[in-house]
């Protein structure tokens, strides 16, 4: 997801600390960013085709900072799950899975608070309660179905791995 929202910044935020960077994209390869010199590396990783060869994903890769997914779509209750699915849970199992085959010991994902439902339930005044962690998830759009079912497939891949995940959970994104 390095051309995304998220990527384009972080790609930024890791050259600036002198990391070299391999930048994955859905439908191009070209750099976004003139000024990345050679500590970018750019390649083609597409998570809704069964057909993508993580092959290039090499050994000497450290970390893997997934931030792709579907959500670019106003969704709602009665989705189609199966789009979601195909891209959010099979192709992130898929890349988690390629990963640690590879000997990468470390899979950042960044996820959604969303996984916690829209919102949490409510005390006898009726008034909202916050989040914490031993709630129930109110999965209500096909997103949050297919984002909840890849943070668990990224948790049973590192019960019978090397890898250790780190699975972020964010509220909207905006800004730099």
């Amino acid at each position: 997801g390095a051309s995304g929202f998220v990527g384009v910044q972080l790609v930024q935020a890791l050259l600036k600390k002198d990391y070299y960077v391999r930048a994955t994209h859905r439908t191009s390869v070209e750099s976004s960013n003139d000024n990345e010199c050679d500590t970018v590396e750019h390649d083609r990783f597409d998570l809704g085709d069964d057909s993508t060869d993580y092959e290039s994903l090499r050994e000497n890769v450290d970390v893997v900072i997934h931030l792709a997914a579907k959500v670019h779509t106003l969704v709602k209750p009665g989705d189609n799950v199966s789009d979601y699915n195909i891209i959010n849970t099979i192709g992130t199992e898929r890349l988690a899975s390629a990963a640690s085959a590879k000997g990468i010991k470390r899979f950042i994902f960044l996820s959604s608070i969303k996984d916690n439902g829209e919102r949490n339930i409510t005390d006898k005044n009726v008034q909202a309660l916050a989040f914490n962690a031993g709630d129930y998830p109110h999965l209500q759009v096909a997103y949050v179905k297919s984002n909840f079912v890849s943070d668990a497939e990224i948790l049973n891949m590192c019960r019978v791995s090397e890898l250790v995940s780190f699975i972020l959970c964010y509220t909207i994104v905006y800004g730099p």
